[in-house]
């Protein structure tokens, strides 16, 4: 029973590093296409994470935790979004201020906010 728990937890592990991998990238492509722009990085930023939302939303219910729809997931989905975009646009600022580099400022920052993501998506937003 024990092995397969750890089986399991490992498959939804997996396939949330694949879907993460997916939509890390494509908020990544986003964000340094808007900032080669010469858009402000919140601006950038914020715009990358409006855009990201609903695709991630998507790919993480549907793909990693395989559950139906429920408006409580989604609510408690954006206030993840929300606190990790907080936190995302602190340390790129901190950051930025350090190495004066955006591309590289954000690549340090992406780590972080994703082992914010695992454990809120597992065991907050759709542990049930």
């Amino acid at each position: 029973m024990k092995l397969c728990l750890i089986e399991l937890f490992r498959a939804k592990f997996n396939r949330f590093v694949l879907a993460g991998l997916v939509n890390t990238i494509f908020g990544y492509v986003l964000f340094s296409l808007l900032i080669y722009s010469s858009l402000d990085y919140k601006i950038a930023l914020s715009l990358s994470y409006i855009f990201g939302v609903s695709f991630n939303f998507i790919t993480f219910k549907i793909f990693v935790f395989e559950k139906a729809y429920n408006f409580s997931r989604l609510v408690k989905y954006l206030a993840l979004y929300i606190f990790t975009y907080s936190v995302n646009v602190y340390m790129l600022g901190v950051l930025f201020s350090l190495l004066h580099n955006y591309y590289l400022s954000q690549l340090l920052v992406l780590p972080m906010t994703v082992i914010i993501t695992w454990i809120a998506l597992n065991y907050w937003v759709f542990n049930k």
